[in-house]
């Protein structure tokens, strides 16, 4: 009796082969209709990834790529990789989804609405460690000079930073040559990205 119902995909045991009772296989038996996903997560978020956590999947080998949220997560600490098992539900109505692909399994562990966000590559360090952005002081619609600011920073993804602290929404933050600007240097303004 099988545990589920499924197709039969293949036949291990050959006829009149002695097989023990819950020992041998006899068939490889597949449903398709209940696919989903686990993934191991480091320990390091167990705070942040629980039930119902938003996640992205993609399956690169059928060009799928699949939102969801986490439905169970393992209450059991891997001690060989430090790591817990998460699982998710992945729709499979045409029946592209096969088991054991491999599948790319991205967590939402922080979420900020109203964050302020820059590249990471345009910030300096001062020599006090501080990290500092500079923006612009328009003059005109093409010209300017560049403000120091010292922000305070928080998390990066992605070549991207929020900044919690020292710029304001609507300011005209310096791209281009940031890592070279000086305090009250003019600037041209060639593009207005906001």
């Amino acid at each position: 009796k099988a545990p589920f119902t499924g197709t039969i995909d293949q036949v291990i045991a050959d006829e009149g082969q002695v097989v023990s009772t819950g020992q041998s296989q006899l068939f490889r038996l597949v449903n398709l209709t209940e696919m989903y996903v686990t993934a191991e997560v480091p320990e390091t978020y167990l705070g942040k990834i629980n039930k119902g956590t938003e996640v992205l999947i993609e399956l690169s080998s059928i060009g799928k790529e699949f939102e969801g949220s986490i439905e169970q997560v393992s209450d059991f600490i891997n001690p060989n990789n430090r790591s817990f098992q998460v699982r998710v539900s992945v729709p499979n109505e045409q029946g592209l989804i096969k088991p054991n692909l491999i599948a790319t399994v991205k967590l939402n562990d922080y979420t900020s609405e109203n964050a302020i966000v820059i590249p990471l590559n345009i910030l300096q360090e001062n020599a006090e460690g501080n990290s500092v952005a500079f923006t612009v002081k328009k003059e005109s619609d093409t010209t300017g000079t560049a403000a120091r600011n010292i922000v305070k920073t928080g998390l990066s993804y992605d070549n991207k930073i929020e900044v919690l602290e020292g710029l304001k929404a609507g300011q005209t933050i310096i791209v281009e040559g940031a890592r070279s600007t000086r305090e009250g240097q003019e600037v041209k303004i060639s593009e207005n990205v906001k």
